[in-house]
């Protein structure tokens, strides 16, 4: 079913520079993997326009998320530029790849965290559109542009204000970065402990963190400092994700005697593993002619 925006305050319209319609509202209706349905963490509602909590995140946002925020640090701008270039799930596949290798697990073992962490990362990913598209939250950038129409005393519209990063064709409320991040980064914590420090290049960017649980974190916070998503949508995506992975890792889909309905997640680690491996060897034969190759 096309959507349709209502032109209210509150709710989502179309963002500059694009102004594009509302993308991939289908992802809310997809049968998840290992979820009841698609809003069995629908977290409660975002806060009313004419909230104190509202005002604050409203406030925090404009000063730390604009183009041309004096509040923003070099490095969060460099970590809200890397988040935007590594998108889903290349990012969390190398760091599995990564930590796979180092623990000499078995290839059966390797495939079952792949498909644990897919799983969890797409389930994420329908209860992330539920949420955006049952709630059709205004982006910050709609929000700030338009603040004369919410009501709220304590903010200041600022018809000229843009974002840092370009905002996403699609509801703000729950962040998709940090549902995926904090889901994956759960799942990885749950395989190999979370005090690994790591280091992820993406596109000649490169971030190291203290664990996976810092990571994700990051990736959060990465689009309150883009300037494209309020610290509510943050919270509320990174309790999504945990949500989800825990149900993930309480399923018995992975065990070490897959039940006959299991293969086709497994087959699909077994593919990600093989494929992420061939790709690392490709790439280490590039740098070995001295060309440096980006990693996945």
């Amino acid at each position: 079913m096309p959507y349709t925006p209502s032109g209210l305050p509150g709710h989502w319209a179309p963002t500059p520079p694009s102004n594009a319609p509302g993308a991939v509202r289908q992802w809310g209706a997809m049968d998840p993997f290992l979820l009841a349905s698609g809003d069995q963490f629908r977290p409660g509602a975002p806060p009313a326009l004419g909230s104190e909590a509202y005002a604050a995140a409203y406030n925090e946002v404009r000063e730390i998320g604009s183009a041309t925020s004096l509040l923003r640090t070099a490095d969060q701008s460099a970590a809200a530029t890397y988040w935007v270039t590594a998108t889903w799930p290349g990012p969390w596949l190398r760091a599995a790849i990564d930590a796979s290798e180092a623990s000499g697990n078995s290839m059966i073992d390797n495939a079952a965290l792949f498909a644990r962490m897919n799983v969890a990362m797409v389930d994420a990913t329908v209860g992330i559109f539920d949420a955006k598209y049952t709630f059709d939250y205004w982006r910050p950038v709609t929000a700030i542009q338009n603040g004369d129409l919410d009501g709220n005393a304590a903010t200041v519209q600022d018809a000229g204000w843009s974002s840092y990063v370009v905002t996403p064709p699609h509801p703000s409320y729950v962040s998709g970065h940090s549902a995926i991040a904090s889901s994956a980064a759960a799942i990885l914590s749950d395989a190999f402990g979370d005090a690994a420090p790591l280091c992820i290049g993406w596109a000649s960017l490169d971030r190291c963190w203290g664990s996976y649980t810092a990571a994700g974190e990051e990736a959060a916070m990465s689009r309150l400092w883009g300037g494209i998503h309020w610290r509510f949508d943050n919270e509320a995506g990174t309790v999504l994700g945990r949500s989800v992975a825990d149900w993930t890792l309480g399923q018995t889909a992975f065990a070490a005697v897959p039940e006959p309905g299991s293969w086709v997640m497994l087959v699909v680690g077994f593919g990600l593993v093989g494929g992420v491996m061939r790709k690392r060897g490709a790439a280490s034969a590039m740098r070995g002619t001295g060309t440096r190759a980006s990693r996945i």
